[in-house]
């Protein structure tokens, strides 16, 4: 298949994705457009095995997610720095930095910070009682 006609269909497939309304999920509440993908967080049984390691997951898409652990490639570059990442988010995240974009700040004394992770680190570490 050509380039231009697999990113018509892939373009398709995100539109239709994109106009499908989210259902609430009766075990948790949240809103999602997958409902059949996301109930088998909440199953017992994990489907998904690793090749490498043997550990299973509910999902596949947290075995893809997981097979990146067992890799040392580095598809994104920070164009800045230099440093590599497996995954694009975690680059664009990291790319905060470098543009001093910090949109978690802690209720307790206002400091920001560029994850919301680093947040809620700090504010377990400087204001838990």
């Amino acid at each position: 298949m050509d380039m231009v006609k697999s990113h018509h269909i892939s373009h398709k497939m995100h539109e239709k994705y994109k106009n499908t309304p989210k259902k609430v999920c009766n075990v948790c509440g949240i809103k999602i457009k997958n409902l059949d993908s996301h109930m088998r967080r909440h199953e017992d049984q994990r489907r998904h095995q690793c090749y490498q390691c043997s550990k299973t997951f509910k999902v596949h898409w947290d075995l893809t997610r997981h097979m990146l652990v067992h890799t040392t490639e580095t598809k994104h570059i920070c164009q800045i720095c230099g440093k590599g990442f497996k995954v694009g988010y975690n680059l664009s995240v990291h790319m905060r930095i470098h543009q001093v974009v910090k949109p978690y700040s802690c209720v307790v004394c206002k400091r920001t910070f560029t994850t919301k992770q680093w947040r809620d680190r700090h504010t377990k570490s400087h204001h838990t009682f």
